[in-house]
């Protein structure tokens, strides 16, 4: 009989193959089950200078960040210096967007939930100054509004950032200051920052494009300061199960002190809103879906050159966090998540089951959809729909080191995605990379025509249907 192979060993030689496979430069890959932490690590943190990645290694973990801008902001709740339910207009009386009626009624909850109700993807770079966010916050004084605040999930990267300007407000110093005070150093993440000078001292995995036949090297760093309450974080794999270890429990520290009360931890990982498309709902940041276990994540993209995962099982005390250098790195992570739910856990997500559908019934969805930064055609193609994707993408609101990578994608020939119908209004993809990413149609009335797309977390508007 063949000797077994343990976990630790099983995972290093499912990341050597995964990194090969999908020609990411290098990845860490943390296990958190019960009170054993695993660690797998792999390549080099450059292709043209290359280090080995260690476990100390720095990675942009992008949108995770997320989930420390709110905890720090329910450090605060618990302190009874902010409420959820505060408008925004309570600590930003200059606070503006494009709606008045909007702005009166946006609150804290809405933008930690993102409900928002405006287009969030607005990646303005307003300087490395300590008045980043606050010019930043400023400028969203034009942004449109599509819903009124609490009404529809979209996914909102500025939501965010106003939450950072508050933060700020309220304690009296700089959003990263505030982060590192009330939530990085009183857990004991010392290897976590967001300044690129912490990453310029210490083994920093930078950023690579991947749509050639080899990564190459992006000589830019990805984020404005401005964006760092979004997306933001440096972070190591064990400063990551750190986190893990700490959302798994009641908020207290791993030294026993409370950071968080018990009641706040539970109100984090609730269900405040629906969500569709890439989550069922949405806690305080926490995305929040159920693949037979309930799960609680947050993963990261950074311009397409670092992408992270993040994803806990709270009932069964575990966790799996993937950083990458590559845009590829979203492959490697779905398939070292997987690996770890079925080999830690046993749990395999189910496959879609599509519906039939008859033909009037996809004609409904067949349009064209808009939002800030992409174009989507939806097309009835025998019992299925395709769905294409151009990008909307402002050259001149691009860093100039990006712009070739940018001008790349928007020349590249979109390819058709096909999408099955799963329920009344929700799709998945069909086959392929992205094989059972979800999506849904939206309607101002039931049985109304349809008015939206939710794609990728992001509303697209119909076109000509008056919703924004």
């Amino acid at each position: 009989m063949a000797p077994r192979v343990s976990q630790r060993t099983e995972l290093q030689h499912i990341l050597d193959a995964a990194l090969a496979r999908h020609r990411v430069p290098g990845a860490a890959v943390g296990v958190v089950q019960g009170g054993r932490d695993l660690v797998a690590v792999a390549g080099v943190t450059s292709v043209d200078h290359p280090l080995p990645v260690d476990a100390d290694a720095l990675f942009m973990v992008g949108s995770t960040t997320k989930t420390f801008t709110a905890t720090t902001l329910m450090r605060l709740v618990d302190q009874g210096r902010v409420s959820l339910d505060d408008r925004v207009l309570d600590h930003l009386p200059g606070f503006r967007l494009g709606d008045r009626a909007a702005t009166r009624a946006l609150t804290l909850r809405h933008l930690v939930t993102h409900t928002g109700g405006w287009d969030g993807d607005i990646a303005l770079d307003t300087g490395w100054g300590d008045d980043a966010l606050e010019r930043y916050v400023t400028a969203l004084r034009n942004q449109p509004q599509h819903f009124p605040p609490g009404k529809v999930w979209a996914y909102n990267n500025a939501g965010f950032c106003v939450v950072g300007r508050v933060i700020e407000v309220v304690t009296g110093t700089s959003f990263e200051q505030a982060v590192t005070d009330l939530v990085l150093r009183p857990l004991g993440m010392l290897h976590s920052f967001f300044s690129p000078v912490d990453a310029a001292t210490r083994r920093f995995a930078v950023g690579h494009q991947s749509g050639g036949r080899t990564p190459r090297v992006a000589h830019y760093w990805g984020l404005p300061r401005a964006l760092a309450p979004a997306g933001g974080l440096l972070s190591t794999v064990r400063d990551q199960l750190t986190w893990a270890r700490f959302h798994l429990g009641d908020g207290r520290t791993a030294a026993g002190k409370r950071l968080l009360t018990s009641r706040t931890m539970r109100l984090m990982q609730s269900d405040l809103a629906v969500a569709g498309a890439i989550a069922d709902s949405v806690g305080v940041s926490w995305l929040i879906g159920d693949i037979g276990v309930r799960t609680v994540a947050h993963g990261g993209n950074v311009s397409n050159l670092q992408l992270s995962r993040f994803l806990m099982v709270p009932e069964r005390d575990f966790a799996v966090t993937v950083l990458t250098n590559s845009g590829n790195g979203r492959l490697l992570g779905d398939e070292l998540e997987r690996w770890a739910l079925r080999r830690c856990l046993g749990v395999v997500e189910p496959a879609p089951v599509f519906a039939e559908v008859d033909r009037n019934t996809l004609a409904e969805y067949a349009g064209s959809y808009s939002a800030k930064l992409s174009h989507i055609e939806v097309a009835v193609r025998g019992a299925r729909l395709l769905l294409t994707t151009r990008y909307n993408i402002d050259l001149d609101e691009v860093d100039e080191d990006e712009r070739p990578a940018v001008r790349k994608l928007l020349a590249a020939r979109p390819k058709p995605i096909e999408l099955g119908v799963t329920a009344p209004d929700r799709v998945a993809v069909v086959r392929g990379a992205e094989a059972g990413l979800r999506g849904e149609f939206g309607r101002d009335t039931p049985g109304g025509p349809v008015r939206w797309l939710r794609w990728g977390g992001r509303v697209h508007a119909r076109n000509g249907s008056g919703t924004t």
